[in-house]
């Protein structure tokens, strides 16, 4: 395994990994359509590329799981 390092900013593969690693079983297609719902906050790199800070990550997972 990589070694984990602290990101300031996770793409789309790399959100859903961390969700996992919070115990937040997620698929992208489900994570996508949050983004679109307006149910989590993210940025975009670009015009299409869809970025999250942790912070947006840890908020999101603690109104999932609660």
């Amino acid at each position: 395994t990589a070694t984990v390092e602290k990101k300031e900013r996770f793409g789309m593969d790399d959100a859903i990994e961390y969700l996992r690693g919070k115990g937040l079983d997620i698929s992208k297609s489900t994570l996508y359509r949050h983004t679109s719902n307006g149910t989590i906050d993210f940025l975009r790199a670009g015009k299409r590329k869809v970025v999250f800070t942790e912070a947006q990550l840890n908020d999101f997972v603690d109104r999932m799981i609660r």
